[in-house]
């Protein structure tokens, strides 16, 4: 590995992307559409289990917004996984 002084620009920042805090699962709150970081909302219970997918949230606000109406929030995801099953592709 190189010294940082004699790194390029595009080496700094792929080294930088390797922290754990970047590397951390991430996945999209169905609510909001935050970036989540995984382990921290299962830890802090924020997931819900509708029609057999789990749903990770960033918040218990949009954990008790997405109970309230679980179709609203969850359809376009279950639509992808019921197409990805059966071999179709989007256009």
């Amino acid at each position: 590995m190189k010294p940082a002084s004699l790194r390029t620009v595009n080496e700094k920042h792929d080294a930088a992307a390797e922290t754990p805090a970047r590397n951390a699962a991430l996945t999209t709150d169905p609510v909001c559409g935050m970036p989540v970081e995984h382990d921290k909302s299962v830890a802090g219970g924020y997931t819900e289990t509708y029609r057999g997918e789990t749903f990770i949230f960033c918040s218990d606000k949009c954990h008790k917004k997405f109970q309230q109406d679980p179709a609203k929030y969850a359809v376009d995801r279950l639509r992808s996984a019921a197409d990805s099953g059966s071999g179709r592709r989007n256009d």
